[in-house]
């Protein structure tokens, strides 16, 4: 399409507005470019914790290492961690410095970086250099070392080794086909968010060098722990047993001291950044015999029950926090009692069932419905089922989940299922008999009720029903949807005479879930 010709003063006002809006977007560029050193200097923080932490754990494995010949293979150990991080952590530093200077120039300083947004020194250095290549086969190198020092079962630690120092290729993006490692974390990105990368990676070689000490420190103990009696020791998950179910124990020797006695605390507790544990106010203490906590706790709340706390022990180089924890089930006592002739679910109705096992919380309680119903849980062992109609038979199957996650069949009940009653129609209570016409007038309506129903508020309605009553003939008077008397009712029952008969009948009524039943007659006698 032609372009239209512009005046002069339009050409300007037009460069104008290209420069402004250049400047607009470097405006931004800028403060993108600045928060990336203020993520810098953080992340160069968090290494120096690192760095400080990881000193002092050294000095611990020193010390160690001069009390105890045990220590000395962990604290050599500890300083092959030292050099490998201390070599990944430099070279990473000369990749930033490097960068840094190609840029700035050989008075460049690393606190006040000037071509923050530059574009191809990073790429330069880190791709076509292929020292980002060099990076991550060096990382994956400190990686493997880093797992030869690890037990294998030491699961979680392995876990956040792999995820600090990861270094896999991106999945491959459709409008970009397929990138490397280093390709995404250095090609084409602005030096100082380049610069950051590094440090970050700088921060989780500390980070991992930290974690491999510390589980090293944690085969070896600056303290030996006196004991003078060994004893056979018994742990079960719980004493109580299903049949056809397994016993299981953990049976070992476990060494204390008659000697002394420890201090055991019971509640919260903290643990500070150098692994010192201090308990929470509000703690209890536990009484010791023998060098034994007897620990009794009043079993109020039903359910699971957790405890923890901390025991204190005098050693030689002065006392020792040890945490423990364990829990224990609550359950209330109980008899069972079944009346098998009275196993009915009616129809309509939210029949109430309580479910419990011996031994087994009733969170861990699964009841299944076997029927045309459904079941649903209501409280703690507490359940509602529902019959749809046209059932006759249930069963009620009880699946427990057992410590080890497995799903048990604990055993089944089977139910009738049968109508809910007919309710007797009356008029003023009764439903065949003598009446006084005061009373007659001054009842409202045919009732509907239950006698003697296990359920209570189990309620019908009366919706229709045809009043029978004397005069020149005998006529019928009809009430639709309304168990009341009508004013015409009203107007034949006053001019009714002793010995007068009342015949009610035709009468309809609604009950649970909306089910309609015909209901008997009601068969009245005047007496004044």
């Amino acid at each position: 399409m032609a372009e239209k010709k512009l005046s002069p003063r339009q050409k300007m006002i037009g460069m104008m507005y290209l420069v402004l809006t250049a400047l607009l977007a470097l405006n931004v560029a800028k403060e993108v470019l600045d928060a990336f050193v203020l993520v810098d200097k953080s992340l160069g923080k968090t290494t120096e914790n690192f760095q400080e932490k990881n000193a002092a754990l050294y000095a611990e494995f020193d010390r160690q290492a001069s009390m105890m010949a045990r220590a000395k293979p962990f604290r050599d150990k500890a300083y092959e961690v030292k050099q490998q991080a201390d070599e990944l952590h430099a070279f990473i530093e000369a990749l930033k410095k490097e960068i840094v200077a190609k840029a700035d120039g050989p008075t460049y300083k690393m606190d006040d970086i000037q071509s923050k947004d530059n574009l191809d020194i990073p790429s330069q250095v880190m791709i076509f250099e292929k020292k980002g290549e060099t990076l991550r086969q060096r990382m994956d190198a400190f990686r493997a070392f880093a797992f030869s020092m690890i037990p294998p079962d030491h699961e979680a630690l392995l876990r956040a080794v792999k995820e600090n120092l990861a270094t896999p290729d991106p999945e491959p993006d459709p409008n970009k086909g397929s990138m490397t490692w280093e390709q995404e974390h250095f090609e084409d990105l602005p030096l100082v968010a380049v610069v950051t990368m590094l440090s970050k990676i700088q921060n989780d070689v500390r980070n991992v060098e930290f974690d491999v000490i510390n589980d090293l420190k944690q085969n070896i103990s600056g303290e030996d722990i006196p004991f003078n009696k060994v004893a056979g020791t018994v742990i079960t998950p719980s004493n109580y047993v299903l049949r056809g179910d397994s016993f299981r124990a953990d049976i070992f020797l476990a060494a204390f001291d008659t000697t002394q006695s420890p201090r055991i605390f019971l509640g919260d507790y903290e643990t500070d950044a150098s692994g010192n544990y201090r308990m929470l106010p509000g703690y209890d203490s536990v009484p010791v015999d023998g060098g034994i906590g007897r620990f009794t706790a009043a079993a109020h709340a039903l359910g699971q029950q957790a405890y923890k706390g901390l025991i204190e022990l005098q050693t030689k180089d002065g006392k020792r926090m040890f945490p423990f924890s364990g829990s224990y089930n609550v359950a209330a006592p109980q008899a069972v009692v079944s009346v098998d002739a009275m196993n009915v679910f009616y129809i309509g109705l939210d029949n109430p069932v309580s479910i419990s096992v011996p031994g087994v919380p009733a969170d861990k309680i699964r009841p299944q419905l076997n029927g045309n119903g459904q079941l649903k849980r209501v409280g703690d062992g507490k359940y509602e089922v529902k019959m749809n109609r046209g059932a006759t038979t249930a069963r009620v199957t009880v699946m427990a989940e057992m410590p080890d996650g497995q799903m048990r069949n604990m055993g089944s009940m089977d139910y009738r299922v049968k109508a809910v009653p007919n309710p007797i129609a009356r008029v003023t209570g009764i439903s065949t008999g003598k009446v006084r016409k005061s009373n007659l007038l001054a009842y409202p309506g045919v009732a509907a009720e239950m006698d003697d129903f296990i359920y209570a508020g189990v309620r019908w309605v009366v919706t229709d029903f045809d009043v029978m009553v004397p005069s020149k003939s005998v006529r019928a008077l009809e009430v639709r949807g309304d168990y009341k008397f009508s004013g015409e009712v009203k107007t034949a029952f006053r001019s009714l005479a002793k010995d007068d008969l009342v015949v009610i009948q035709n009468i309809k009524a609604v009950g649970p879930g909306g089910e309609r039943r015909n209901l008997n007659p009601v068969v009245l006698t005047v007496v004044n």
